[in-house]
């Protein structure tokens, strides 16, 4: 073996060994990407928005106080000229009040209370009994009741007054629970906890929204009803005004009427008259008081049906958004469970 063949064998070696001490060497990984679990079913759901509920309207009818049609019939015909036919005509309407009430009676009232005396007694509701006696009379007679006001008492969506409004009952709220298994398992877990914690958010916002809702409501409705008994108060005081002016009227034309009448039927047409717009006057007055009273309690009343009917549309949209929600809890629960049943076909095949 000659020297350079030594040498080159010798380098070839150096070579060999180079290389395998390279090979051997450990290598760098560019990069790895890395496994992203997937759970689209549970990435799908969402709480729906509700509908808002408007509140039941309220309807309110007011109270009714209807003047005699047989009074203002009457009326008519002393507030002309007493022709024949007119003198005629009250003179039988006089005697139907003493057909029923004794004449000595008719004219013991005439005499005791003049026009100023009836109108202190019905403006300050402290009628003496015997005139009280005569309305009930006049009251009590087919007759003689034509020529009395009535009144009719307010409603409240159909009902009377004094009607028992109903209640509404909150509805309460279910939630689900988790528990924890292996890595794919922990993640649908996860996954389930942060949906689960939106919907929560996105309901509690919604509720905060419809009390918001009810609230404002709430405060409009005792706003406005603030000033209504005031307002009741100030209709039928300008209304008993009216009817006292009006009476004080009648009988102005009732005294001009008789005094064209021959002195000897005079006095019993003007008693018997007398009385009748007397009682008809005292019977405007005390229907007016008793409308008066009936709207300060529809009122109130009418206030609480409205807050009633915002209650019941806000419980109503409580509940839906409730519904809402556990539909969303059940469905976020079955889609995590699925997601855990198909855990084996993600990732290492766990």
């Amino acid at each position: 073996m000659t020297l350079l063949t030594r040498k080159v064998r010798m380098l070839l070696g150096f070579l060999t060994l180079a290389v395998t001490m390279y090979n051997c060497q450990p290598k760098e990984v560019a990069s790895v990407t890395p496994f992203t679990y997937t759970f689209k079913g549970l990435e799908e759901v969402k709480l729906p928005a509700y509908q808002p509920t408007a509140p039941a309207a309220v309807t309110v009818t007011p109270a009714q106080v209807t003047s005699s049609t047989a009074t203002a019939a009457l009326t008519s015909i002393i507030s002309t000229s007493a022709t024949p036919t007119a003198v005629q005509s009250a003179t039988q309407t006089a005697a139907q009040v003493t057909a029923v009430i004794p004449e000595k009676q008719v004219d013991a009232i005439a005499a005791a209370y003049k026009p100023t005396d009836v109108v202190n007694a019905a403006k300050s509701g402290n009628v003496p009994a015997d005139l009280k006696a005569l309305v009930t009379s006049f009251s009590n007679n087919p007759n003689l009741k034509k020529y009395l006001a009535t009144f009719t008492p307010p409603t409240i969506n159909g009902k009377p007054v004094g009607a028992r409004i109903g209640v509404v009952q909150e509805v309460a709220i279910v939630l689900g629970t988790t528990d924890d298994i292996d890595a794919c398992k922990n993640t649908a877990n996860e996954a389930y906890n942060t949906v689960l914690a939106s919907i929560t958010k996105a309901r509690d916002d919604q509720r905060n929204a419809v009390n918001a809702t009810y609230t404002a409501a709430e405060t409009s409705i005792n706003s406005q009803s603030t000033s209504c008994p005031t307002d009741v108060e100030t209709r039928y005081n300008t209304l008993r005004n009216q009817t006292t002016d009006n009476y004080n009227t009648v009988i102005t034309a009732l005294v001009n009427f008789t005094n064209q009448l021959p002195a000897a039927e005079r006095e019993d047409v003007y008693n018997g008259l007398y009385v009748i717009y007397t009682v008809s006057y005292l019977s405007s007055m005390e229907a007016s008081r008793s409308a008066e009273g009936a709207e300060k309690a529809a009122c109130s009343q009418s206030k609480d049906a409205r807050i009633n009917a915002a209650k019941a549309a806000r419980d109503s949209d409580l509940a839906e958004v409730t519904t809402n929600f556990n539909n969303a809890v059940k469905a976020a629960e079955n889609a995590r469970n699925s997601a855990i049943a198909s855990c084996h076909n993600q990732g290492s095949g766990k």
